[in-house]
């Protein structure tokens, strides 16, 4: 019977989870190979900003997420209920004091309620090492005797270090890393907030987390609830109903979904995209193509007619086209496709 370090089927929560170890602060290094990490951050008042500001911002964190073929974005907003009102408050006078107590009564008569956190993770997929020899043939300045695996390290915090500087500029935003901290005896203790962000994606579960002595096997010690899949899914006591959304509107106004923040329940609403390159990207679109996609093209409604499948994940190289009389139209319908704001594949999906 052959040996093998994993087991073949799952049978738990652990087994579904991709996460391996924390290599460095704030990096984690997926069981396929990819490498994650994430920010907190926090949007303009929309109450207070015009539509203008809100295009401008959205435009240019569209140019910041070009970050081309083996990326991938996710943007989670988790609504949580928000703390109680804070207990046993001290005053210096009885005025202070009066004041406070009307604004308890006025927080506990409206009920409970939540607050929304947001975050923005990145991930990085390396290219196969064959992929990876040949760059390093044709280019100069990737001779050095560097391991491929520290090439890919030094390659990811540099992309993250130049996304986070115009990141930090559109929004206020903090790295989730290792903080250090002391607990209620006055000892120094040290938390991660990279797992605790993880952690509560998966088990829904908000607190702070200890960076582990070795910070390995991150799929076992964050599974701490148990699964429960089919039709009605459980993830421990908490029932969950997702709604996956597989259509986009034809047009949308800034902040189109700011009405969420005042839904009083508790979610996880997550935006996923896998990015490509261009060219790749006009490649995935023409295989999905029907046969008479050319023909429609012009009509102003091929967009309504096809559906890329979430199976095409990374094709081969496009062969070389042969030129028909249908190539014209349909060429200028790609590229209007392929070449809008970044290229990729969207999942949207709330729980």
């Amino acid at each position: 019977m052959p040996l093998v370090e994993q087991r073949r089927h799952a049978i738990g929560l652990a087994d579904l989870l991709l996460y391996d170890s924390l290599i460095e602060d704030g990096i984690l290094l997926l069981q396929d190979g990819g490498l994650l990490a994430a920010w907190k951050f926090q949007g303009p008042d929309l109450g207070s900003a015009t539509n203008g500001e809100m295009a401008a911002l959205s435009g240019r964190l569209g140019a910041l997420l070009r970050l081309g073929g083996g990326w991938m974005v996710q943007c989670d907003s988790v609504r949580a209920p928000a703390p109680g009102y804070p207990d046993h408050q001290e005053f210096p006078d009885s005025v202070t004091k009066i004041i406070d107590d009307e604004r308890r009564e006025q927080f506990m008569s409206e009920g409970m309620h939540f607050d929304s956190d947001y975050y923005l993770s990145l991930t990085y997929l390396p290219p196969v090492a064959r992929e990876e020899k040949i760059k390093g043939w044709m280019f100069e300045g990737m001779k050095n005797q560097r391991g491929n695996a520290a090439r890919i390290v030094d390659y990811f915090k540099s992309r993250i270090a130049s996304f986070e500087d115009v990141f930090k500029s559109l929004f206020a935003v903090t790295r989730l890393k290792a903080v250090r901290t002391k607990d209620t005896a006055d000892y120094p203790v040290v938390h991660d907030e990279l797992l605790r962000y993880v952690h509560r994606c998966v088990s829904w579960k908000d607190h702070p987390i200890r960076f582990p002595e070795f910070p390995v096997y991150l799929n076992d010690m964050l599974a701490t609830e148990d699964f429960v899949g089919g039709l009605t899914p459980r993830i421990g006591r908490k029932h969950l109903r997702v709604v996956a959304i597989d259509g986009f509107p034809k047009a949308s106004v800034p902040g189109i979904l700011a009405a969420l923040d005042t839904l009083p329940i508790e979610y996880r609403w997550n935006t996923r995209a896998i990015l490509m390159d261009p060219e790749e990207a006009r490649y995935v679109i023409k295989s999905a193509q029907p046969p008479t996609l050319s023909a429609m093209a012009d009509e102003g409604s091929a967009t309504r007619k096809f559906k890329i499948p979430q199976s095409v994940c990374h094709p081969p190289k496009p062969p070389a086209p042969r030129k028909t009389a249908r190539d014209g139209p349909t060429r200028r319908h790609y590229h209007l496709i392929a070449g809008s704001a970044f290229e990729g594949r969207f999942l949207v999906s709330t729980l």
